[in-house]
């Protein structure tokens, strides 16, 4: 039996119980690799402990912001240690660099004779991500406590890791130097690449947005573009997808429509699942991803795996994986003009927009497999497991 890894996976992130499709194939996957331990929030008020791939210590997800991180903030430390103690947890993986009270278990650890290396990984800017996206009544003060926090966590870690080398080097900012991996989240590319859900061609004149409806993603910007095209493309649709984080900004869109003559034109579609995401992007000419900072854009290259071209904005680590002109288009953040002149030759050129669609299936392929995450993962696990060796 292959002798694999002990980790603990700490985060923010929310599981089902039990796990939704995408969630319970990472595991399984990783299962290759690992014993691991997962602690992350549940998606509904009530904890949750179960096995399923991985040892899952869910803590509920409180309806406040502050009360819910106020609570992870207390508890996955325990939890994590926990891990190092009853299931001799070896590698503790942080989600962020906000894990601050779960880095100090590494020096706990090792007071109690367990010495743990401790990855630290990021998908944004670590100072003002959040910042971009909640509302906060004490903005300086909250920025003051990130500095520290951030700082902190990262001198704590053995090995950093990040989706994109953008937000890396924010990240290297606040380290002393470590190792640093680079390498995209998981992706359940088979959801956007099964057969059936091959789309008509030419696609109908459907233009997607798809990701958390805040003003850090730009969708006004979008509307306001989309706006500029109507007349020439009575039949274009704009279809935004993805769950309202502030209730006033979705509003505020909706007022925007509205105030643009847009209703008939303009479509908001809640959180839906992968399976259902994917049919959406199957059914589009483009997707736009006008965000105002981004660290990597999943949603990029998910939809270039289903054959979709992307245009996206200038920031972040989009660049990294839009080649412009040939899988799709870059323009800066906030520029409606240039985003509505790329949004009219997408909608005028189906037979164009289809070929760039292809030759993004092809890019999306290159970027991200199962078995690269894997290897990837192996490579970061190996190189701690060393280091504890060395110690």
């Amino acid at each position: 039996m292959i002798d694999r890894y002990r980790v603990c996976f700490v985060g923010r992130v929310h599981y089902s119980c039990p796990l939704d499709t995408s969630s319970e194939k990472k595991f399984r996957q990783l299962q290759e690799l690992t014993d691991a331990c997962v602690i992350g929030f549940s998606t509904d008020w009530k904890p949750h402990v179960f096995i399923r791939h991985a040892r899952f210590y869910l803590v509920p997800c409180l309806p406040s912001y502050f009360l819910r991180n106020l609570l992870m903030f207390l508890v996955a430390p325990v939890l994590a240690l926990w891990s190092v103690l009853r299931h001799d947890a070896r590698i503790l993986v942080l989600s962020s660099p906000h894990e601050a009270s779960t880095a100090f278990v590494k020096g706990v650890a090792r007071l109690l004779g367990r010495p743990v290396a401790l990855v630290v990984e990021s998908y944004c800017d670590p100072e003002d991500g959040i910042l971009l996206e909640k509302r906060f009544r004490f903005a300086g003060l909250y920025r003051w406590t990130i500095r520290r926090v951030v700082r902190y966590t990262a001198a704590q870690a053995d090995l950093l890791r990040d989706r994109s080398r953008w937000s890396a080097e924010k990240l290297k900012a606040w380290s002393r130097g470590q190792p640093m991996f680079y390498f995209p989240a998981w992706t359940d590319m088979d959801a956007f690449t099964t057969g059936n859900l091959a789309p008509q061609e030419p696609r109908p004149p459907q233009v997607l947005f798809a990701g958390r409806t805040s003003p850090i993603k730009g969708i006004h910007h979008l509307i306001s573009a989309f706006s500029r095209v109507t007349a020439e493309f009575s039949d274009a649709r704009l279809v935004v997808v993805g769950r309202p984080v502030r209730p006033d900004y979705a509003d505020t869109l909706r007022g925007l429509v509205a105030a643009l003559d847009l209703n008939g034109s303009v479509s908001f579609v809640g959180e839906v699942s992968q399976r259902d995401l994917a049919i959406y992007m199957h059914q589009s000419r483009v997707l736009v991803l006008p965000s105002l900072s981004e660290a990597l854009g999943r949603v990029v290259f998910e939809a270039m795996a289903c054959g979709t071209p992307v245009i996206g904005s200038r920031v972040g680590g989009i660049p990294e994986m839009i080649e412009e002109g040939v899988t799709g288009f870059l323009v800066d953040p906030g520029d409606e003009d240039t985003l509505a002149e790329r949004l009219r030759w997408v909608l005028s050129h189906p037979e164009e927009s289809g070929e760039m669609g292809r030759r993004a299936r092809q890019a999306a392929r290159k970027i991200f497999s199962t078995q690269a995450y894997l290897e990837n993962y192996a490579r970061l696990f190996e190189t701690a497991r060393c280091l504890l060796e060395s110690q």
